[in-house]
């Protein structure tokens, strides 16, 4: 009586050790190597009233296979609330990483071709980059995923992101708690 209660274990734990995994199941996509560009930002604003503070961060291209990357400027007038022109490239193309990024008034001034006394106190500029893998293909925000998208202070995704000249008063320098983004263009 004994063999027999043992005989239905025994066929249940040779079951589960003939049981092999198909690998066609499993819902992760395969892995496509990007070339993703993180940005740690480290200054967030521009202070009006001090025309030395920069916007400032740490670039990394963690996967370790990005040729180039472009950073494009656009700003939108805080008294009118327009955006003038389409992106303009500022600087040069950033091709070792990691990279130290800062921007100066000065910076954005000459890619806008614009004075830096045209600049107000609650101007906004939009950042638009572009990274270029190993093999001159071209990444950008859309390339991004979903994930990525939708959570930018875990990934600090370095193709869309701004900054804002403040007022003395609304200026916190230093490092900051919550990324920033835009969704349009």
């Amino acid at each position: 009586m004994k063999k027999i209660f043992f005989l239905p274990l025994i066929v249940t734990f040779l079951t589960f050790l003939s049981c092999e995994r198909d690998e066609s199941l499993t819902p992760t996509p395969v892995l496509v190597n990007g070339a993703f560009v993180r940005l740690d930002i480290t200054s967030k604003v521009m202070n009006y009233a001090d025309p030395a503070t920069v916007f400032a961060g740490n670039l990394t291209a963690p996967g370790g296979n990005v040729s180039k990357y472009n950073l494009y400027v656009r700003r939108t007038d805080v008294t009118s609330g327009n955006s003038f022109g389409g992106f303009k490239l500022i600087g040069q193309p950033i091709t070792t990483f990691p990279a130290r990024l800062v921007i100066t008034r000065e910076d954005i001034a000459a890619a806008l071709n614009m004075n830096v006394s045209d600049f107000n106190a609650g101007d906004e500029f939009r950042f638009y980059g572009e990274s270029f893998d190993l093999n001159g293909v071209r990444f950008d925000y859309s390339n991004l995923s979903t994930a990525i998208r939708s959570n930018l202070q875990y990934y600090k995704q370095a193709f869309r992101f701004r900054t804002s000249i403040v007022s003395q008063v609304l200026y916190t320098p230093g490092e900051i708690s919550v990324y920033d983004s835009y969704t349009t263009q």
